[in-house]
This record gives C-alpha cells, sequence and structure tokens, in this order.
C-alpha cells in the first residue's frame, strides 16, 4: 500500500486535460488531499470530473476549493473517496457516477455533513463535522466516527493495533480484517449489534483478539450470523453470540 498526500500549498491547479480528472489513483493508493489550494476543472476540454479511482483505492479529501465538475469519474468506485471538509460547486453529498451502473452516492464521511453556502440558492457547499455526530471508535487516541475509517487504520499498519469502542452501535457488518494483520478489539463495555450474515471476515490474519478492558466487562457483539474466518480468534473477555 503507498500513502501519497497532495497538499496544494494554497495554490491553484487548474485541468485542461480531456481524461478522467487530474489524478488517477490506482489500487492501493491513498491519496490525502489538503493544503487549501484550489483545483478547477476546464469541462470545455471534456473532462468531466476532478479525480479518477481503482477499485481499493482511496481519495481523501480534508480542505481545499474545487469546482467544475464531479469529485470522482463515472468510472470511478463511490467507497473509494472520503470527503471531511473544502468547498465544492457540487454537492459532495450528491455526487454521481455512471457508465455501465450509475449510481447515486456522498462522499461526505460518517461524522461530517455537507451544508450549502447559501440556502436560498446554493451554488456552493461547503463540508464540516457534523455536530450530532458520535465518536465510535478509538485507535492510537485518534477518534473515528465509523468503525469502518478505525479498521482501515488496523489494515494499513504492520503491527498489531487496537480498536476501543467508544459507543454502541448497528453496523451491517464490521468489515474485513486484511492479510496478515492483527486485531485487538476493545468492546470497553459497549454493545455492537451486527444486521447482515457476516459480522467481519478474516482474510488469512494472523489473529482478532476480542477484549473488554471497562469494569463491568458487560461489552458484547450480537448478530444473526457469524464471522467468516480463516486466522485465529481469541477471547480475553467480552462476548459474541449469534442467533
Amino acid at each position: 500500500a503507498v500513502e501519497i498526500t497532495l497538499n496544494m500549498n494554497g495554490k491553484r491547479i487548474t485541468y485542461t486535460g480531456d481524461n478522467q480528472g487530474v489524478l488517477l489513483i490506482r489500487a492501493y493508493t491513498t491519496v490525502i488531499v489538503n493544503g487549501s489550494g484550489e483545483l478547477i476543472n476546464n469541462p470545455s476540454e471534456g473532462s468531466t470530473s476532478l479525480f479518477s479511482t481503482n477499485s481499493n483505492a482511496k481519495l481523501i479529501i480534508e480542505n481545499g476549493t474545487f469546482s467544475g465538475a464531479e469529485i470522482i469519474s463515472y468510472t470511478s468506485y463511490a467507497d473509494t473517496i472520503s470527503v471531511t471538509g473544502g468547498t465544492f460547486d457540487i454537492d459532495p453529498a450528491a455526487q454521481k457516477t455512471t457508465g455501465s451502473s450509475p449510481k447515486d452516492f456522498s462522499a461526505v464521511a460518517t461524522g461530517y455533513m455537507s451544508v450549502p453556502n447559501d440556502p436560498g440558492a446554493p451554488t456552493s457547499w461547503t463540508v464540516q463535522k457534523d455536530p450530532s455526530a458520535k465518536e465510535l471508535a478509538e485507535v492510537d487516541g485518534t477518534s473515528y466516527y465509523s468503525f469502518a475509517d478505525a479498521l482501515a487504520v488496523v489494515n494499513a499498519a504492520s503491527t498489531q493495533k487496537t480498536i476501543k469502542i467508544l459507543e454502541d452501535f448497528t453496523v451491517d457488518t464490521l468489515g474485513q480484517l486484511n492479510e496478515n494483520k492483527s486485531l485487538l478489539l476493545d468492546l470497553n463495555g459497549k454493545t455492537i449489534t451486527i444486521t447482515s450474515d457476516i459480522a467481519i471476515k478474516l482474510a488469512k490474519s494472523k489473529e482478532m483478539i476480542l477484549d473488554d478492558t471497562s469494569d463491568e466487562k458487560t461489552g458484547k457483539i450480537l448478530g444473526t450470523g457469524g464471522i467468516s474466518s480463516n486466522g485465529f480468534i481469541y477471547v480475553n473477555a467480552g462476548s459474541a453470540t449469534f442467533t
């Protein structure tokens, strides 16, 4: 995996090409855009997007001003983009992919919101933190609004990481722990409710350790399916019940 930071350093980039955006982000590459600069697409040249992403890529926009096109191209993957800041002339919460399988989607990260700068007749939108959002999980002292974001840190790490649960929450699935990764899941007295058949997938992982550092030791995972595992699962404390 490769991580690249595009620091625009307060400068303006004007894209005049006819490809699908100023940057194509390949699989297993993360690009973080910051630096409070400006990226402008010139649609008269034929491009319909600012960026393009392959499957298993990641585009994170932290700040800046973006105009002239959708954020990602019609062939990109909606789940590859996460916006936590910036101003856009197309609502980042109402983006579109077209192509053979068109999809309307929100590029705004969990825990954030897109706010119109002129609610009466909006021509731009700014992404900011949602004051009603709750931080659900913590890794290395950093809190995340979704378990998926916390798990992404674990999957990018070369050593075992701990995810500490901060709030009760319900989710379709916890996702996949990638090959040769190691996770200690500290339930911290909280309850995770899974609504799909698979709580979490372990893809040839070294191990997942279930723990609970709370005094009460009442942390639990509830669901109707189970864990799909090609690795090892250990339980120090807490419980997982599937019916």
